[in-house]
């Protein structure tokens, strides 16, 4: 290895990491929030960003935490304290 093979080597190597760094990650972590739907939707959303996750998968049907014919007035609610904290909802 002569040094312009050397130089190029270890410039590519260290220009590695921070191209890598600038990568947006293509999968999401969800939570699904059967166990938690006794939560508030501020509370729900403070524990699951505190814990790391990128949103929820909500339980939106009968005996979820909100029910099919409160979906009018209870989503956007429950949308406004996940979209606070940089959530989403799959």
């Amino acid at each position: 290895m002569n040094r312009r093979q050397f130089i190029t080597a270890a410039a590519a190597a260290a220009a590695t990491p921070s191209l890598l760094a600038k990568q947006k990650r293509q999968n999401s972590f969800c939570v699904f929030t059967k166990p938690l739907q006794m939560l508030s939707y501020d509370d729900l959303a403070d524990l699951i960003a505190e814990l790391g996750f990128d949103g929820i998968e909500g339980t939106i049907r009968p005996g979820g935490q909100i029910t099919p014919e409160q979906v009018p007035d209870e989503l956007p609610k429950m949308m406004a304290a996940l979209k606070k904290r940089g959530l989403k909802m799959t």
